[in-house]
Parts: C-alpha cells; sequence; structure tokens
C-alpha cells in the first residue's frame, strides 16, 4: 500500500512537470523565407527589440499595451505585455515560436509574467501578415537559386 501511494505521487509530479515543460506558446511552422525576411518581419511588427540573442535567433520585445495606445508607459499602466520571439531550424524552411507574457498591476508591483495563448497567437499572425505583405516587395535576386 505504502509503495502504491509514493508511486501516485511520483507520477502525479511527472505529469506535472511535463505539463509545465509543453507550455510554449504559439508556433508558426513552415516559413520558407530567408533569414533577413523573417527578422525585418519581426522587428516591424514588435519594433525595435529590447534583447537580441548572439546568434540572432531569440528577440525580446519592449513592454507594450494590449491595444494600441500613444501615450502607453509600462510603469503606470495596468496591465503590459512583454513578447518573446525565438526562430527555430537551422535552414529552410524555419519555425518561428511566439510567446507573449501578460502582466497585470497589482498594490505591490506586477504579478509575474504568465503567458497568455491569446496575445501570442494575435502577434503570430501579425508576423506572419507582414512576411505575406513582403511576398510582393521580393526581389528575384533573392530566390534565385543557381543550382
Amino acid at each position: 500500500m505504502f509503495k502504491a501511494i509514493n508511486f501516485l505521487k511520483l507520477l502525479g509530479v511527472a505529469v506535472l512537470l511535463t505539463d509545465l515543460g509543453c507550455a510554449s506558446g504559439v508556433t508558426v511552422k513552415d516559413l520558407n523565407r530567408s533569414l533577413i525576411e523573417i527578422k525585418s518581419a519581426i522587428v516591424k511588427v514588435i519594433g525595435d527589440p529590447e534583447k537580441t540573442s548572439p546568434n540572432n535567433r531569440e528577440f525580446t520585445s519592449r513592454y507594450y499595451p494590449p491595444a494600441p495606445d500613444f501615450k502607453f508607459d509600462p510603469m503606470k499602466s495596468k496591465m503590459r505585455l512583454k513578447a518573446k520571439i525565438t526562430l527555430l531550424g537551422d535552414r529552410r524552411p524555419y519555425d518561428l515560436q511566439v510567446e507573449v507574457f501578460r502582466e497585470v498591476k497589482t498594490s505591490e508591483g506586477y504579478s509575474d509574467p504568465e503567458l497568455d495563448l491569446k496575445y501570442s497567437r494575435d502577434l503570430s499572425l501579425d508576423i506572419r501578415g507582414k512576411l505575406h505583405q513582403s511576398r510582393d516587395d521580393r526581389n528575384f535576386i533573392d530566390d534565385f537559386r543557381p543550382f
């Protein structure tokens, strides 16, 4: 009986850790574009990133409002968002992982960042839209493959 209870506890912890490890935002798959096009679409959507990884594959945005607001102050806002966008894959087609974290103002400051799938999905659709919009601006030389 005692071994069965320990086994169930261990199983519960394993399931919990698996669930926590799977929370990864929204993934945009099979982007058959150059790295330069993808990066420029990301910058057009999130603006100048606050942080960029050394290999230029991970972008962290500055705080931004849930709805467009020209008077947005991240220190006074009731809710603020921050995006983390990761470019996955070593060659075409690339995948893009989009995570948007929401922070809500409390009496003691801001709450811990929570992954928000709705805003992640919206941001991924915006990036995909910018990539489709840039298709008209493509140059023949960019896609030319001699071999």
